[in-house]
């Protein structure tokens, strides 16, 4: 079982974030939102967050960018990547792939069942570069204080 994180849900579509942030309220966790990459940064910069969920084609900047910066700024936390971009499934694996590749954990297609998103991030939370059970930096100092 995951411990409490708190999870940044960025997200263009206001409905679907409301949405994902009642999913992982109701699974224990602590949400904050922006819906859009640029948003999502500037939270970074405020908020102590565990976990990243975030969508792939946004306004301003869009998710494909956002990884590249959280990659560099913070390389060890997990994100997921969703996505139902694209006319063709195609389109939408072809994005996800990409996430992969820049840095994101897990990839999740739209539309998506609450129990994928939960153990999507179960598996970003075990992935590499965090051991199992490990708190990252953030909660770590949150819990040292």
């Amino acid at each position: 079982m995951l411990p409490s994180l708190s999870i940044l849900i960025v997200e263009d579509d206001k409905g679907l974030r409301q949405t994902l942030g009642m999913l992982l309220k109701s699974a224990g966790h602590r949400v904050a939102s922006a819906g859009n990459g640029k948003e999502a940064l500037n939270e970074l910069d405020r908020e102590s967050i565990d976990l990243i969920v975030t969508d792939v084609l946004m306004p301003e900047k869009d998710g494909l960018e956002f990884i590249q910066e959280v990659r560099q700024k913070r390389p060890f936390l997990p994100i997921v990547a969703m996505s139902g971009g694209g006319s063709h499934v195609v389109d939408k694996l072809h994005y996800l792939d990409v996430a992969k590749i820049l840095g994101a954990a897990v990839s999740v297609p739209k539309p998506f069942s609450s129990e994928q998103m939960l153990s999507a991030i179960d598996r970003a939370w075990a992935g590499p570069g965090m051991p199992p059970g490990a708190a990252p930096l953030g909660a770590q100092l949150k819990n040292a204080g």
